[in-house]
């Protein structure tokens, strides 16, 4: 069909997460759509066709912001205080592939800001406002 001013419109497909989608928690990886669903999990969808190739239940409350880096997917997940354990932000690489937990690393609090991604590096600054660098 047609829209205004003659532009050309196209529904490829559409998919309910249950949720809506904020900002941060989406993002297009060689693999697919990368979403953050409803009951806190992570889909993958098939670009093409919508339809889910991979799932992943999240341990903590995804705290915005996915990033891919070549195979791997970067998000923070953030866990409260619970039994006289401290609030805390753990990063997590997760496998493009399948979303499988590639490796974490868990900071005593919560970390000073997002992530960033250069090449194969990763680096977070952590609660006490260290750096920490990730090959």
């Amino acid at each position: 069909p047609r829209g205004v001013g003659g532009a050309h419109r196209c529904l490829l497909w559409a998919v309910d997460v249950g949720r809506p989608i904020a900002d941060g928690e989406l993002t297009l990886s060689g693999k697919g759509l990368l979403v953050l669903a409803a009951g806190n999990r992570l889909l993958q969808l098939d670009p093409a066709t919508g339809n889910e190739t991979a799932s992943a239940q999240l341990s903590g409350d995804h705290q915005g912001g996915m990033q891919v880096a070549g195979h791997r997917l970067l998000l923070v997940l953030h866990t409260l205080k619970q039994r006289g354990q401290p609030a805390r932000d753990t990063l997590q690489a997760r496998d493009i592939e399948d979303l499988s937990v590639l490796w974490e690393y868990e900071d005593a609090g919560t970390f000073t800001g997002a992530p960033s991604v250069d090449g194969g590096m990763v680096a977070v600054v952590g609660a006490d406002g260290a750096a920490v660098l990730f090959r």
